[in-house]
């Protein structure tokens, strides 16, 4: 079995991504674990969601390469909203990761002992009109993956 982190981090690595500029975040912790651990990787860490956004576009309009920032869930996500959407006017190749807080279904709230009070907010909706998405199910499909073959 793979984990899907890992799976999320070879599969940028096949797209011919060479850099990713991160922040790390509970959220986001075992992307950035699994971005680390991926050899054809490497990584900036900034300070801010918002820093990462522009330098994934900067590096990406420099460079003619994909552009990639990885942020943490909920406001992390949204922070980095202004260079989501300066790449996307620019038309600049981009891609945007932001990690995602489990939700109780009975709730509709994030689950766990530090965010039972948290909602979540879904980043992808803030992005729905700036971006196309591609399921996962495709994704892990083309790989020849199973559902049964991710683990958490």
């Amino acid at each position: 079995m793979v984990k899907l982190s890992d799976f999320v981090a070879e599969f940028v690595a096949r797209l011919g991504v060479k850099h990713v500029f991160l922040l790390p975040g509970g959220g986001s912790m075992h992307l950035v674990d699994s971005v680390a651990g991926c050899l054809r990787l490497k990584f900036t860490c900034n300070l801010h969601e918002q820093a990462c956004a522009i330098a994934a576009e900067a590096y990406a309009q420099y460079t003619n390469d994909l552009g990639v920032a990885l942020v943490t869930t909920g406001p992390g996500g949204t922070n980095a909203m202004t260079g989501v959407a300066a790449a996307w006017v620019d038309s600049t190749p981009f891609l945007f990761l932001s990690g995602q807080g489990a939700l109780d279904p009975a709730t509709e709230r994030a689950s766990g002992p530090t965010s039972s009070h948290t909602p979540v907010i879904f980043v992808p909706g803030y992005l729905e009109d700036a971006s196309m998405w591609a399921a996962a199910d495709t994704a892990f499909k083309a790989a020849g993956y199973r559902s049964g073959d991710i683990t958490k």
